[in-house]
């Protein structure tokens, strides 16, 4: 197991990875989750940001600094928390192919639909 990695550090992390700006990203998700248009669901060292749509619709994003077999169990955690959320359906955005391939290995029916550069992503729940 990895060692437990704070919600905000996990935030920096990623912020970093992808050359963000971290206090603005955090204060940005503080205020969206603070309001109730976001929500912030873990397992392990893996977030996914939530934002509710029309029509039992989320759409959600990853946010993790695990490795991919933890990545792939937090996935399942988070399929059967949105379903007793009562979330139909998972609309996501990506530009990395393993995230495509971690979830299809998690045993999700992903429909992967090329866009700018990345891919459209969703999936029943």
């Amino acid at each position: 197991m990895s060692e437990h990695i704070s919600t905000q550090n996990i935030i920096r992390k990623e912020t970093e990875r992808l050359g963000g700006d971290f206090d603005r990203v955090y204060a940005y998700l503080h205020q969206e989750v603070s309001a109730g248009r976001k929500k912030i669901l873990r397992h392990g060292n893996t977030l996914l940001l939530c934002t509710p749509k029309k029509n039992k619709t989320i759409e959600a994003h990853f946010v993790t600094v695990d490795k991919p077999k933890a990545i792939i169990s937090a996935a399942k955690k988070f399929h059967v928390e949105l379903r007793k959320a009562g979330v139909k359906k998972v609309v996501s955005n990506t530009d990395d192919k393993q995230i495509i391939r971690l979830l299809e290995s998690g045993g999700f029916d992903v429909k992967a639909t090329p866009v700018d550069g990345g891919y459209h992503l969703e999936f029943e729940v």
